[in-house]
């Protein structure tokens, strides 16, 4: 999901796509756009429990016979098998459960974004692949790389350039898409125990570097204006609000964007939620359209994210958007 060039077929475009799952109780505490779990609260470790194996009976008799040793070698084969399960379990759940993500804040996978900026003098880089289908084609980003700088606090700066491949019936175009340019910052950031509440305001150019061959709605000047509101109550956050598109064109006309976005902490390390959205028409003889989205982010390692999500639209899908899907990799440095 991307939203500030975010694609009126729904498809994930841009920055808006980004996001961090931050933990209080753990690593990095960088505000909003996460997760706020107690300490402790889920550091339990999976550990295997002793097998029920009684040692009577003559499989682990001194006098067995060939039978017995039989039995003998099924019973301890069976017992190292499960072994090998529950390191394997454990081994999963301490990543998932005792490592939180590491400074991951919300946006991305989603068309909706947040007004959390990168941390000052971060860099946060999502290496994605997206698609959409519709009704005899579909658009793709491979890849789509969103990149994110925290030139000063409560300041982010964001380019984001992407290869599209775009399909219709039997023919296949590739070609470099418009680019986006971005400020990102936050005008507001409160925080009141386990409470937080943060305003910003996110405005993105899309640069005309697309190729026109991609389709008419390529190398077209745009202007994304959001405001970006957020609240985090517990393991809740709450993200979304309302945006204004400048389409130049005498085929084009401007639009209104709103989009709301819900994501409950699992654990330290999983958070996942949905989000809903909607844009009214952007061309002369275009359609509102709207569509939701399912999906999260998980901790890879302690500075990398996994972010993905799918979902379709709502209203025309099969003009607009009957599939999409969002898969990255965030990167921190």
């Amino acid at each position: 999901m991307e939203l500030s060039g975010v694609a009126i077929d729904g498809e994930p475009r841009s920055s808006e796509l980004r996001g961090r799952i931050e933990s209080r109780s753990g690593c990095n505490d960088r505000s909003a756009g996460g997760l706020i779990v107690s300490p402790g609260r889920n550091r339990r470790v999976l550990r295997g429990g002793r097998s029920a194996y009684t040692r009577g009976g003559s499989a682990f008799s001194a006098g067995a016979g060939p039978a017995g040793r039989r039995g003998i070698a099924r019973s301890t084969a069976a017992r190292t098998a499960r072994r090998r399960v529950l390191g394997i379990a454990a081994a999963i759940a301490a990543a998932i459960v005792i490592f939180p993500v590491s400074d991951a804040r919300a946006g991305p996978p989603f068309v909706t974004d947040d007004p959390d900026p990168v941390g000052y003098k971060a860099w946060e880089v999502n290496y994605a692949i997206t698609g959409s289908w519709r009704h005899g084609g579909m658009s793709s980003g491979l890849p789509s790389i969103d990149i994110n700088y925290g030139a000063v606090p409560d300041v982010q700066l964001h380019l984001q350039p992407r290869l599209a491949v775009e399909t219709a019936g039997s023919t296949t175009r590739i070609g470099l898409d418009d680019t986006e340019v971005g400020i990102k910052y936050r005008l507001l950031n409160a925080k009141q125990g386990d409470t937080a509440t943060m305003v910003g305001f996110y405005p993105i150019y899309l640069l005309p570097t697309g190729a026109h061959a991609l389709g008419p709605d390529r190398g077209n000047h745009q202007l994304f204006l959001p405001l970006w509101l957020q609240h985090e109550a517990g393991r809740w956050t709450l993200y979304g609000g309302p945006g204004y598109r400048i389409n130049p064109g005498a085929e084009s006309r401007n639009s209104t964007f709103a989009g709301a976005t819900a994501l409950y902490g699992f654990s330290e390390a999983l958070q996942l939620g949905g989000e809903v959205f909607g844009e009214t028409p952007s061309a002369r003889a275009g359609h509102s359209t709207s569509g939701f989205n399912l999906g999260g982010r998980c901790r890879i390692t302690g500075t990398a994210n996994l972010l993905f999500s799918a979902g379709r639209g709502l209203r025309n899908p099969s003009d607009t958007n009957q599939f999409t899907f969002y898969l990255a990799v965030q990167a921190l440095y």
